[in-house]
């Protein structure tokens, strides 16, 4: 998490250790990609955790949001925004903004519409959204944003390396 954000909050002996969380990055081309790759991610994770351990964090407001264009269902799921709930007793997964779900930890986050990942708010934000899950983090990025990506990620291995010497 630090790696890609960049930051590292002086509260982080507090924090569960992020060790084990599985991370995937997954890069979309345009909306319909990201829509397409949040489904896949949501049949994926459903199967391995149940849909009521996930939640789908945007860096966009509810009516923005990726998850808010899936129609309401994946593969019988209800995908619903926070505080919504479904007349069955089926599990849900919701959605909303990252603001929205700060303070809260769900074992399983998706992390979508990620658009800028060079910029302090942007970094902060991420931030907050990753350390929201416990077990896995799927990322969906736009695909611009892979060699920021990858040089975040360099950068922050370099600065973990001269911080232990």
């Amino acid at each position: 998490v630090t790696l890609t954000s960049g930051l590292t909050p002086g509260y982080s002996r507090v924090l569960q250790s992020e060790e084990g969380v599985d991370v995937a990055p997954i890069f979309y081309r345009n909306q319909a990609d990201q829509d397409l790759k949040l489904a896949d991610s949501l049949r994926q994770l459903s199967r391995r955790y149940g849909p009521d351990g996930i939640v789908v964090l945007s860096m966009r407001t509810d009516a923005a949001a990726c998850a808010a264009r899936l129609k309401g269902v994946v593969d019988k799921v209800p995908v619903l925004p926070f505080g919504k709930t479904s007349n069955s007793a089926q599990a849900i997964v919701h959605y909303g903004s990252v603001y929205a779900y700060k303070g809260m930890e769900s074992p399983v986050v998706i992390l979508t519409d990620v658009e800028e990942l060079d910029c302090d708010q942007a970094a902060a934000l991420l931030y907050v959204g990753m350390t929201r899950a416990r077990l896995a983090l799927h990322m969906l990025m736009n695909e611009r944003l892979r060699s920021v990506y990858g040089r975040l990620l360099i950068q922050g291995l370099k600065a973990q390396r001269e911080g232990s010497a």
